[in-house]
């Protein structure tokens, strides 16, 4: 018991220095903007892009997209306010660093050691692990990661209203929680219902009512009255010494713009060969290692299918180094469900190729992956 208390934490430990590390190692913590910290009217510590997050509140600007959360910072100000918004990061990004420990302790007692230290390695060191986690701090990845883990374990523990719950709280979180999250979900209920003899489709509503209400009660609320165009002005006036105006408009745009926009990208070319060659590596490698864990499953595992559902928004939005981090992590959460409910076949993660494919996803250790483009911050 003390051996195995003291691998979780010594993982959750180099976990947490892994996403320290991400943040400090990128250009937001320069020492221009070390400078700015200092300065008694201090109100940014991350990218310029992500502080906008924390600003937009119910009390404000009315029911707005992304806000739910920063309606916590509306009862702080100055600089309080910023140390609010770290401390908040601070603690998901302790959470999905705890988690992500107890999944590879459990790896370095159920599998061989090569396995273990290769997902040790992919995870915690690796450029699409929590050192691209920590890079990118400030946006809702980490809590929206969280809330899922959390829901998936309340799924199989046979709820259903409390999941829906936490699925409407995270899409007006993010709304980006209808493709990391609503899936997987539904995934996941239906794996449990088939472990149970109960895939019948009486059951199937019963289960997934709330789930649907959730999402559609949500999902219309965002698309008819989730938009604030009448705080802009406010923004871009909070925000004129530090955001550039696209980035506010990122809320204001509505969802056909963000296709344009993305086709933009391609046809003026943003995006290089080179994001091209290193982010279509990096998916070939988690569809394959998904390919080989979904036909080596020993019971319903449609949760092994998770990294498919962020595809969608590679016609959505910009991010697409991002996309590639949402993937892994997808991929991460359904290894660790599939292996606590005994859904892989025995041996299934000791295989060779399967190290070799997870090695391969380690990337440029201690490199992050980037937001936008494939190792932005050795490029750029």
């Amino acid at each position: 018991m003390a051996r195995r208390l003291g691998v979780t934490t010594l993982m959750f430990a180099a976990g947490l220095a892994s996403a320290a590390f991400g943040l400090l190692e990128v250009h937001q913590f320069s020492p221009r903007n070390v400078y700015a910290l200092m300065q008694p009217d201090r109100i940014v510590w991350l990218y310029h892009y992500t502080l906008a997050h924390y600003e937009i509140n119910y009390f404000e600007y009315g029911f707005v997209k992304r806000a739910l959360l920063s309606n916590v910072f509306a009862l702080f100000h100055g600089q309080r306010w910023v140390d609010a918004t770290l401390v908040f990061n601070l603690i998901f990004d302790a959470a999905l660093a705890a988690l992500t420990a107890v999944f590879l302790a459990r790896l370095w007692r159920e599998t061989r050691w090569p396995t273990a230290a290769v997902f040790t390695a992919a995870t915690l060191f690796g450029s699409f692990g929590l050192i691209n986690l920590g890079s990118d701090i400030g946006r809702f990845d980490f809590a929206l990661l969280v809330m899922l883990v959390g829901s998936m374990w309340w799924i199989g523990r046979g709820a259903a209203i409390g999941p829906a719950l936490v699925t409407a709280a995270a899409l007006l979180i993010h709304e980006i929680y209808f493709f990391i999250g609503v899936p997987i979900l539904v995934a996941c209920t239906l794996d449990r219902l088939r472990d149970a003899g109960r895939l019948q489709s009486r059951e199937i509503g019963r289960q997934l009512w709330p789930m649907a209400l959730a999402v559609l009660a949500t999902g219309l609320a965002l698309a008819f009255w989730g938009r604030y165009e009448p705080g802009y002005d406010a923004l871009a006036h909070r925000f004129g010494r530090f955001v550039f105006p696209a980035a506010v408009k990122v809320w204001t745009r509505p969802l056909g713009a963000n296709v344009a926009l993305v086709h933009d990208y391609w046809r003026y070319g943003v995006y290089t060969m080179f994001d091209v060659v290193c982010e279509a590596a990096a998916w070939l490698l988690v569809l394959v290692v998904m390919s080989l864990a979904y036909r080596a499953r020993r019971a319903s595992a449609l949760l092994l299918l998770a990294p498919l559902s962020v595809l969608p928004l590679y016609a959505l939005g910009t991010d697409y180094a991002r996309w590639c981090k949402l993937g892994f992590a997808l991929l991460v959460i359904a290894l660790a469900f599939a292996m606590r409910d005994r859904r892989l076949a025995e041996g299934t993660l000791d295989r060779p190729i399967v190290r070799l494919l997870v090695l391969g996803l380690t990337g440029l250790p201690f490199v992050p992956f980037g937001v936008e483009h494939a190792f932005q911050y050795l490029t750029q």
